[in-house]
């Protein structure tokens, strides 16, 4: 441990991480560590991720210190990362030639950064390169190392033969410390050991989901009918998804069950917020079910706008699914954006939804891939009554308190960086 007389210094490395102001790529690493540097004078904080064209080197925003580093030349080429590394892979399979440069230059990238700041701990958000590159620079400078897994990146190594479950093994034994967002996450976790090796490893690891900023979204809050004449939805049930438009948040079954809804309900109106590579194809299938006029797809949406629509919603679907590669959710930010909005929510059991929504109470749940079992509970949310309605949104509004930013940075830094847990685990 470092001496008190210096703040201490925090080298987090990631690779979802805002490249720009405006960027379309999930801020939730971001405020995590931006909410704990907010609440932790004491610690100085700086953030390791790739680069990418366009982006600047080093800079500092958001109370942190950011550096992104090269991983591919020349630099138009670096295609791997953002906004997210899977769905890269799977939309230009070449890309799969760069994972090998990715893991060099962030390892390297590491070790020149451990050298200049001489950081008291490393945590490395995913297990898939980060906690690999900086388990490496752990092991050869003896800084501890700490990681959050986000729902399939640990579960990836066992489609690497033999040697991804060993090095899953060995690395996850030397972490002092781990998080994981949701029990689903947590379970895949566990499946790599067995039962006495699980109970050495349970007692440094922590289920900690990612936060939201209730402040945000409740100092904007406006009477949902205003918002609703002001954006041209006037006397409309609103259905509302936000979030990237790639395979695993199954929108194209929330456009399905959608369908079977419009002869029935015709004053309804989808509205999808959110960019990604299947935006294209997802506009064509709503034509071809013939929702096209019924289906906004109002693209990339942020700040004072998205707390609009969050308001004015009447229903909130969260359609997530786990693809055939394996690729998941941990715990869609959404959701809880959508709780703290104080709306209903619909999400399916394999999003992570499942450790926060009680069906029936808070919200519904439903299987992944249903399209009957959306449609149904969409019917039954038009069906309650306003009391029944009300007792629901409360309940929601109560459930998202537990998650709002401040307490969750706070208990990720109790775990993850407390002297007393850090000495308890070392």
């Amino acid at each position: 441990m470092s001496s008190r007389s210096r703040k201490t210094t925090i080298l987090v490395t990631a690779s979802t991480f805002p490249r720009w102001t405006d960027d379309l790529v999930p801020r939730f690493v971001e405020d995590q560590l931006r909410f704990i540097q907010a609440q932790h004078t004491e610690i100085d904080i700086h953030v390791l991720v790739p680069h990418h064209a366009g982006a600047s080197k080093q800079e500092r925003a958001s109370g942190l210190n950011i550096y992104r580093f090269s991983y591919f030349w020349p630099l138009r080429w670096q295609k791997l990362v953002y906004p997210a590394i899977l769905p890269n892979i799977k939309q230009k399979k070449w890309l799969i030639l760069q994972i090998p440069f990715l893991l060099l230059f962030e390892f390297l990238a590491t070790w020149r950064l451990v050298r200049i700041l001489k950081p008291d701990f490393l945590y490395a958000h995913w297990f898939v390169p980060q906690g690999i590159t900086a388990g490496l620079v752990s092991m050869l400078t003896g800084i501890p190392c700490a990681f959050t897994s986000h729902s399939s990146d640990v579960q990836i190594m066992n489609k690497i033969p033999w040697i991804g479950t060993h090095l899953s093994r060995f690395f996850i034994r030397r972490m002092y410390a781990i998080t994981v967002v949701s029990r689903r996450s947590l379970e895949k976790l566990k499946a790599f050991f067995n039962k006495v090796e699980w109970s050495i490893i349970e007692q440094k690891t922590a289920v900690i989901p990612m936060g939201v900023d209730i402040d945000q979204i409740r100092k904007r809050n406006q009477d949902s009918n205003v918002l609703k004449t002001q954006f041209g939805l006037s006397n409309h049930m609103v259905i509302f998804f936000i979030g990237r438009l790639a395979e695993k948040k199954g929108v194209t079954y929330l456009l399905r069950a959608f369908a079977q809804l419009k002869t029935d309900h015709p004053t309804i109106t989808l509205i999808i917020a959110g960019d990604g590579p299947l935006k294209v194809e997802l506009e064509q299938e709503a034509v071809l079910l013939g929702i096209g006029d019924r289906t906004q797809f109002i693209g990339y949406t942020s700040g004072k706008t998205k707390v609009e629509y969050l308001n004015l919603c009447d229903i909130m679907v969260v359609p997530s699914i786990i693809t055939e590669s394996g690729d998941a959710e941990g715990l869609p930010v959404a959701l809880l954006e959508g709780l703290a909005a104080g709306k209903i929510c619909i999400a399916t059991d394999v999003s992570g939804a499942d450790d926060i929504i009680r069906d029936g109470e808070n919200g519904y749940l439903i299987p992944q891939k249903d399209i009957q079992a959306l449609n149904t509970a969409i019917k039954m949310v038009l069906s309650l009554s306003e009391t029944q309605k009300n007792n629901m949104l409360a309940k929601a509004r109560t459930t998202a308190e537990s998650f709002d930013w401040r307490p969750i940075a706070n208990m990720h830094y109790t775990h993850l960086f407390s002297d007393r847990n850090v000495r308890n685990n070392l």
